[in-house]
């Protein structure tokens, strides 16, 4: 009996570290895992009003989704032992065991990181005196530590998670999605988001008889969306109904399957997407800029005398 429950355990563990493994485990600590709302970059609220009277204001929001150029898969490990000894050689030996096994996937030791986390005791109940009291005695030590295994094909991913768990290693806590040139990405995010905002300038005052004068830029937001972020949880089931009535018949329900899928940045928001957005899962880096402009037909005095407040955000 012990022996089948074990097995199930260990299916279930598997299994659920598969489903998830784009995400990692860390999803189920992620706000939008309770909410179902990821998060969103700012893109502003759609109010072109400027701070003050006779101030308008133009926005750009520029999406640039990018592959990563490598990952780092995190597991972590933890293993008991009856002194804090024994539980320390443990881990070591299932890490000793995942580096041997990665090795013959191309992740060498400069791709590896061990991260001691905790080792604390732990404890187990005793009956005394007959059965009469339950005493609390000391059981041996636990200890956690986590690995990272860098790599760069990302299909490498479920051999990993396959290897591991031979290891009985089975919590896969995250994968990092790594992009290695972050000065690239902003100056390329810049250069579009100006030209959108020249665009618009150019387009209000041809097509709207507006003459705007440049005054100042009064938001830039950049900001980076990770994978793990855009996942959304649900479930898919129709239950039946049922009416008790009088009777006291305990109703038992049944456990419901519940999942995660990729849910992207809407692109339709953005005034401009610099690459085409893949199938699976990638790194969005966003940018949002606003430049506030004077309207040319501003009355002298105004000029003079500084500019009254307005109603403007």
């Amino acid at each position: 009996m012990k022996k089948a429950l074990f097995l199930l355990v260990l299916c279930l563990s598997i299994a659920q570290t598969l489903w998830a493994q784009e995400a990692g485990n860390r999803i189920y600590s992620n706000k939008g895992y309770y909410s179902n709302q990821n998060r969103k970059p700012f893109l502003g609220n759609g109010s072109l009003a400027g701070p003050r009277q006779f101030e308008y204001s133009i926005e750009a929001a520029v999406l640039y989704p990018m592959k990563a150029d490598a990952y780092v898969a995190v597991f972590g490990i933890e293993r008991d032992g009856k002194t804090a000894e024994g539980s320390n050689r443990g881990v070591d030996a299932a890490v000793d065991a995942l580096k041997r096994k990665f090795a013959g996937l191309g992740i060498s030791g400069d791709d590896v990181f061990v991260d001691f986390i905790a080792q604390t005791p732990v404890f187990k109940f005793e009956t005394k005196n007959g059965g009469k009291s339950i005493v609390e005695v000391p059981a041996g030590f636990s200890t956690k530590k986590t690995v990272a295994f860098r790599y760069k094909d990302r299909a490498l991913i479920d051999k990993l998670v396959a290897l591991a768990a031979e290891e009985a290693v089975f919590d896969l806590i995250k994968v990092d999605y790594v992009v290695a040139d972050f000065e690239s990405v902003r100056e390329r995010l810049f250069e579009e988001a100006t030209e959108v905002l020249l665009a618009k300038k150019a387009r209000y005052e041809k097509r709207l008889g507006i003459e705007l004068f440049t005054l100042s830029l009064a938001n830039e937001n950049y900001d980076a969306v990770y994978p793990f972020e855009s996942y959304q949880k649900y479930k898919a089931f129709e239950t039946g109904n049922y009416d008790i009535g009088d009777s006291d018949a305990a109703v038992t329900l049944q456990r419901k399957s519940e999942t995660f899928y990729y849910e992207p940045l809407d692109s339709a928001k953005f005034d401009r997407v610099l690459a085409k957005p893949e199938l699976g899962p990638m790194v969005q880096f966003t940018l949002y800029l606003r430049l506030n402009c004077l309207r040319g037909s501003v009355p002298p005095a105004a000029m003079n005398q500084g500019i009254p407040p307005g109603q403007g955000q």
